[in-house]
């Protein structure tokens, strides 16, 4: 069968035998919705081809960081390192891609930085192209390849014919900064499948597993310790609240840079261990049966342009939810319908809101079952990468239309 559309993930660490949700997610519903899809994974090219569970844990990253702190001042040439291999890479990709045999109708290219083989192979083979567009690609202060790490995502934008960002923020973000026509800007919220997140009983195994106390509400939140989730304000909090109750324990799963800058704060602030528990990463399989086992779900800190797929899976798991109040996460929460929402970065405003949910069991209730329904009605993939790809289908008349 000839396949109509090209997906292409070319950056060095994407391989076909360890995606994650989302890109699993994304694939299987261009499938779903009427493409004939062939998939090439930069990451395959690569003599590594996948990464041990390890990678995720705590102690990988431990060992990352202490590599960087021991070469901070050598950051700009680690850096610029790091592009060269990108840049080779990216020509390795075309390559590989000029030899492949397709009749392709359309390109399919999720951005990665200094790689643009999917536009290049769109225009010698004359077929639009999609650029499904990643923001903060290029973060650093300065490196010796960022000019052209900066073209050539400029380029991408200027000739794509069809871009698809995660919120209406980005797309407002590029007509203003970038000056991109409105009507090729497409957005495709996260979304989450619901039939993977039951709202069932706790797992007695994970109770056991983690020695997670029954006596208490359980708030909890799983995740990176990046800087952006602001995971130090959760210990604040818990600190504040532990002055007036003892009835809460606070679970944090998952590792980064601010895992043990917590760690210490909890022992700083003498909060006793039978009240808060830090625990690994666990692989995106396990999540719903963390999220079984939490009362009240947090997100203390995200970015302001993107609502996380993390959110949508408290959602999916029937949990009231706290937020960050911006515009990004407002497009998904309604504030004391579905979730609630309290001023970035305030420990107050949080607490504000914790205690209310804590306080208000009936209405906690309420607030989760919406959430549920909510994601349910709205949010799955089929409904927001779905709904984006159909148009493209139809733009472009590619696909299957027996699957229509």
């Amino acid at each position: 069968m000839i396949k109509d559309i090209l997906y292409l993930i070319g950056g060095r660490s994407f391989t076909n035998n360890n995606l994650g949700r989302k890109i699993s997610e994304v694939i299987e519903t261009l499938n779903l919705v009427g493409f004939r899809l062939d998939t090439f994974f930069g990451g395959d090219l690569e003599k590594t081809k996948s990464l041990p569970f390890s990678y995720g844990a705590q102690k990988y990253h431990d060992s990352q960081v202490s590599k960087l702190k021991r070469n901070d001042f050598l950051k700009p040439l680690i850096i610029s390192v790091s592009e060269l291999k990108d840049i080779i890479h990216d020509r390795k990709v075309f390559s590989e891609l000029y030899k492949k045999k397709g009749r392709y109708k359309l390109v399919w290219e999720r951005s990665s930085r200094l790689h643009w083989a999917g536009l290049r192979y769109a225009k010698r083979i004359g077929v639009p192209f999609v650029l499904e567009w990643k923001d903060h690609l290029i973060d650093y202060k300065w490196s010796l390849f960022k000019p052209l790490a900066l073209y050539i995502e400029r380029k991408k934008l200027l000739e794509a014919s069809d871009i698809v960002v995660e919120s209406t923020v980005l797309k407002e973000e590029l007509i203003r900064n970038e000056g991109i026509e409105e009507d090729k800007i497409h957005v495709a919220l996260n979304a989450v499948n619901t039939d993977e997140f039951s709202a069932r009983g706790i797992d007695s195994e994970i109770i056991t597993q983690y020695n997670l106390p029954t006596d208490k509400l359980i708030v909890g939140y799983i995740g990176s310790y990046a800087f952006y989730h602001n995971t130090e304000l959760l210990v604040d909090a818990l600190s504040e609240i532990l002055k007036r109750r003892t009835d809460v324990f606070f679970w944090l799963v998952g590792n980064g840079k601010d895992y043990h800058l917590c760690k210490d704060k909890a022992k700083e602030l003498s909060i006793p261990q039978e009240n808060i528990l830090f625990s690994d990463g666990v692989p995106k399989e396990k999540v719903p049966e963390i999220l079984r086992a939490i009362d009240i779900a947090v997100l203390p800190g995200s970015t302001d342009i993107i609502c996380p797929i993390k959110i949508m899976e408290y959602m999916a798991a029937e949990k009231a939810v706290i937020a960050p109040d911006y515009q990004c996460n407002r497009e998904v929460i309604r504030h004391g319908e579905n979730g609630v929402l309290f001023e970035p970065k305030s420990v107050n405003s949080f607490l504000n809101e914790l205690n209310w949910l804590m306080g208000e069991p009936v209405s906690r209730e309420k607030i989760a079952k919406e959430a549920r329904v909510y994601v349910a009605t709205h949010l799955s993939w089929e409904q927001t990468w779905g709904r984006v790809a159909r148009k493209i289908v139809e733009k472009y008349e590619v696909g299957d239309k027996s699957h229509n």
